[in-house]
């Protein structure tokens, strides 16, 4: 038994600046016994395309194994794509004070007020210090640089780790319908069938 990764570019339409795309990658567990029939049937049929190599029909079993691995990775991508959107857009109304000392406390995000543009000659260092002290405690402030820290912050994480946070911490409310996928044949598998041609 081993994994084999597999990887979709979906497309989720049009938009002003070009197609809209969400991208994900998963695995799928396959046995030996499995990883030899789709090697012999891609060397006996020369092609990968799913339909052609009759899985469905002639392995039933490996065929819903590949089927869901693919479903649920499509599916995953596509919700992690409206999760941030609605992140990215302020669809969600979440405790901000909450998420960002939890944030604090256990992802590295800390608040460090800024100067923005050019400071004249005339103000002295000490007044300096004080605005930023006052600016620290500006609950505005703070609320703005979170809002910009936090997508990047995501991005990070996998897909797992950003998902579970956002369903933890930022109260999202998207409604996922089914989604359109195809069934495909691990690329590893593919290079092996060639490997072996």
């Amino acid at each position: 038994m081993a994994e084999y990764k597999i990887e979709c570019i979906q497309s989720l339409g049009m938009a002003h600046w070009g197609e809209v795309t969400a991208e994900g990658d998963s695995t799928v567990e396959l046995t030996d016994e499995e990883v030899k029939v789709l090697v012999e049937l891609i060397r006996e049929k020369r092609t990968t395309d799913v339909k052609e190599l009759n899985l469905k029909e002639n392995h039933p079993a490996l065929y819903e194994k590949l089927d869901k691995a693919y479903h649920d990775m499509v599916y995953r991508a596509e919700e992690m794509h409206w999760l941030l959107h609605g992140l990215e857009n302020g669809y969600y109304e979440y405790d901000i004070e909450k998420v960002m000392k939890y944030c604090e406390e256990n992802c590295g995000y800390e608040f460090v007020p800024t100067i923005k543009g050019d400071i004249p000659d005339n103000i002295s260092p000490e007044f300096i210090t004080t605005f930023l002290e006052v600016r620290k405690e500006n609950i505005e402030y703070k609320s703005q640089d979170f809002r910009e820290w936090l997508p990047s912050y995501l991005h990070s994480l996998s897909q797992d780790e950003a998902r579970k946070f956002i369903y933890d911490h930022l109260n999202p409310n998207i409604e996922m319908g089914d989604v359109s996928y195809e069934v495909d044949i691990p690329q590893a598998i593919f290079d092996m069938a060639k490997v072996n041609d």
